[in-house]
Parts: structure tokens; sequence; C-alpha cells
């Protein structure tokens, strides 16, 4: 008896429960909202229920995709850039789909906006640093979102998509997973967080209450 409650003492200790990695559990459940979140954009595209302003979604992707590179490059590509590099990919996929399917909004200051993103993002590879980079990045995304701020402004309607809330949820937990990190990775999300808290104010403005 003895014998076999050493035996299965042993058995037991080498069926070690794995260490659960909630950094990575967290980066993928964000991912997979923020896929989600465009994958429902993209619907709508094709649906045509939204005009996006197709230039800035564009523009978005190409920044995205650079600045989560440099960061790594210079910091160590992390779990928590994971979000970001799947940010870029969706909005090139939205970017072009909006083209593809000829459903987007002609902003007259549309190409404007984004030379001027552009040059930005020409401006920042040309410094050795990824501090540098992630600021001209973060400048050239907000003139590149500037038409779709506009056109929320203008037509709620045109961007409202429940895309959004679920990016908001998508980039609340990227920032919670970047706290105690390197502070410039929280610098995107955090960013996106509150582009994306500024959108759902705009597309979902509070009903007024009749008195």
């Amino acid at each position: 008896m003895v014998g076999y409650l050493k035996m299965f003492s042993g058995h037991n200790q080498r069926l070690s429960l794995p260490i659960v990695n909630w950094e990575i559990i967290l980066s993928v459940v964000a991912s997979v909202l923020l896929v989600a979140s465009q994958m429902t954009y993209i619907r709508h595209i094709w649906t045509r229920r939204i005009q996006p302003t197709f230039l800035s979604w564009l523009g978005w992707g190409m920044l995205m995709l650079a600045t989560a590179f440099v960061q790594g490059l210079e910091e160590g590509f992390a779990i928590e850039q994971l979000t970001l590099f799947m940010s870029g990919t969706t909005c090139l996929i939205i970017g072009s789909t909006a083209w593809l399917r000829k459903q987007y909004l002609r902003v007259r200051f549309d190409l404007q906006y984004l030379v001027l993103g552009v040059l930005c993002f020409f401006l920042y590879l040309i410094f050795d640093n990824a501090w540098v980079s992630t600021v001209f990045a973060l400048i050239a995304d907000l003139l590149m979102g500037i038409p779709t701020i506009k056109s929320a402004l203008n037509n709620p309607k045109k961007e409202r998509s429940y895309s959004w809330i679920l990016a908001w949820f998508s980039w609340m937990i990227s920032v919670v997973l970047c706290i105690g990190g390197p502070i410039i990775f929280l610098s995107f999300p955090l960013y996106l967080f509150a582009w994306c808290s500024l959108m759902l104010i705009l597309v979902y403005p509070p009903r007024k209450v009749n008195q």
C-alpha cells in the first residue's frame, strides 16, 4: 500500500498543471475582438450600410504595421503587439474592400490628409529612434483620421457600426496588458482606445430627453 501511494505521488508530480499565461490569453482575446469588429465593419461596407473614407483606412494600416515593426526592432517583439499587428492588417483589408466595392466617401481634403500622413511616415523612418518614430506615426494617424471624424460629425449613420464597440473593448484590454511593460508599447493602444471612445460618442450620441 505504501509503495502504491509513493508511486501515485510520483506520478501525480509528473502531471503538474501548466501555468496559465494570462498575457497570451488576453492578447488573443483582444485580437479576436478586434478581428470581429473589423469583419463586422467589412460586412457593413459590403452590404452598403456604411461608407468609410478608404484612404484613411489604408493609411492607418500602413502606419500601424510600420510602427509595430519599428517598436519591435528596438524593444523586442512582444505578445502585447499582437493586437497592433492585427489591427494594421485588417485596416488595409477594410480600405481595400471599400475601394473594390466602390463604397466609400469622397472627401474634398482626403488626399491632402493622406499626403500629410505619408510625409510623417517618411519623416519618422529617417530617425533611428522608436519614440520619435511613434510620435510621428501618431500625428500621421490622427491626420489621416480627420476625414473619418468629419464624416461621423456630418452623418453619424454613415459610420455607425457595432465594430466600434468591439474595437473599444479590444483596445481597453490591450491598454491593460501594456501596463507595466515598455511605455512605448502603451502609446498606440492608448491612443486607439481614446480614438474608439471618440467615435462611439460621435456615432452613438446620447438621446435627448423630452421634457
